[in-house]
């Protein structure tokens, strides 16, 4: 997402690994603070360690640099933040610390992965879609609609949101031609 806003501003290589390093480290306080907040209000509540628990405060400044500014710094972040929480507090735990680094890692890089879309064929209208919603986007086809599976006519899918522009309405469009075409 990140890339796209830099791209669309034609910003240099240099600016963008700024922009990026800044976000990451950005991120990587976040998340060795967030966890602090959680268990002061916890404290404050009288709840204890459920909050932290409950919404693993550490993970949401992760994932989101994932989605936010890619694969890579998604990485560094989940490397990065438990190993400086540790040393700065003494959380996560040294017996926690090298699944918390793995894992965070692990859903940094993914998350950043998945922020992308890649398709061997796009619609037009998909591209349009993707493009409104600042989500990068790559296909080695772009064609008017995506074709059925006998080839004479539009994908039920294509069909079922060529109206729709929100991706909370696409969402149920989609599982009800699913259903569908299934005979569930």
């Amino acid at each position: 997402m990140l890339d796209n806003v830099l791209a669309k501003r034609h910003c240099s290589f240099k600016v963008r690994l700024t922009v990026k390093s800044a976000v990451t480290l950005a991120a990587i306080a976040l998340a060795v603070a967030l966890p602090e907040l959680f268990h002061l209000l916890g404290r404050v509540t009288d709840i204890g360690t459920a909050l932290g628990e409950t919404f693993l405060p550490m993970h949401i400044a992760v994932f989101a640099v994932g989605f936010i500014a890619g694969p890579v710094a998604g990485l560094i972040t989940g490397l990065a933040a438990p190993a400086i929480s540790f040393a700065l507090s003494g959380m996560p735990s040294v017996v926690m610390l090298p699944y918390m680094i793995v894992e965070l890692a692990a859903y940094g890089g993914v998350s950043g992965l998945l922020a992308n879309v890649n398709a061997e064929v796009m619609s037009r209208a998909a591209d349009g879609v993707f493009t409104s919603f600042g989500v990068a986007h790559s296909c080695e086809t772009l064609v008017d609609f995506i074709v059925n599976r006998r080839g004479d006519g539009v994908c039920p899918m294509e069909n079922a949101v060529k109206d729709i522009t929100q991706p909370a309405q696409a969402v149920p469009a989609l599982r009800a031609t699913l259903n569908a075409l299934s005979g569930s």
